[in-house]
């Protein structure tokens, strides 16, 4: 989370700079470039973006904002969230479709707005998921997530939660539908002589010695990568 300085009536004086350390390991970076006349208004503004998994520990972005200039450059990062490809891989298999709710949280104060774009990462295609349907999309709740939902048409992978207009901001939550639906059937039949390997449903490799052999093929879920969804934010000024 960042922190930008806002004052009125200020006289040139002073550089003052320092960071503390919140709850959570969060950073929050300070800075004044100049010293407060006496009456004079100085409020702080606030900048943060985090996401994750709904239901669990949401991860902030780093701050870019760097102490040594005497202004704010303009903010930005981005969040990475990894879902666990085996449990969506076993899902899709027992299932034929698996969904994972995500979120996001948006805060920027400061007569600054916040948009960001999420970015699904490139899935093995000879995987359980490369087999499936694998649609990311906005939801309205975390209920609103389900294997049949319709993926929307068109559907925008960016979203301004937080407009530029002044005034006092609580933090924006948003959610996000990853969602893997069987295209076909994953199990294909093969035949073949004695002497070949296999694998079980543990993952273990067996010997096949029945001849001639038939065995149901399934794509393993064990062998299956991780999905990545990743949240590129920036900050705006009115009329960018």
């Amino acid at each position: 989370m960042t922190r930008r300085s806002t004052a009125t009536a200020v006289t040139a004086a002073t550089f003052a700079v320092g960071t503390i350390v919140g709850l959570g390991g969060t950073t929050f970076a300070l800075w004044s470039d100049r010293a407060v006349a006496p009456g004079a208004t100085f409020t702080w503004a606030q900048e943060s973006f985090a996401a994750g998994i709904a239901g669990e520990s949401l991860t902030f972005a780093p701050s870019d904002a760097d102490p040594r200039t005497r202004s704010v450059p303009q903010p930005g990062g981005e969040v990475t969230v990894t879902l666990d490809g085996p449990s969506l891989a076993n899902d899709v298999l027992d299932h034929g479709a698996a969904v994972r709710v995500l979120q996001t949280s948006s805060l920027s104060e400061g007569s600054m707005g916040l948009r960001y774009t999420a970015f699904l990462g490139e899935i093995e295609p000879d995987s359980v998921l490369g087999q499936a349907q694998v649609s990311l999309f906005a939801t309205e709740g975390p209920d609103q997530c389900h294997t049949e939902t319709p993926v929307p048409s068109p559907n925008p992978l960016t979203s301004t939660p937080v407009s530029p207009a002044p005034g006092d901001r609580a933090p924006v939550v948003e959610y996000w539908c990853l969602q893997a639906v069987a295209e076909r059937p994953q199990e294909q039949t093969q035949t073949g002589s004695p002497g070949v390997l296999a694998t079980d449903e543990t993952g273990n490799p067996v010997e096949v010695t029945a001849d001639p052999w038939n065995l149901d093929v399934v794509a393993s879920p064990h062998d299956q990568g991780d999905a990545v969804v990743t949240f590129s934010y920036t900050t705006f000024r009115s009329g960018t």
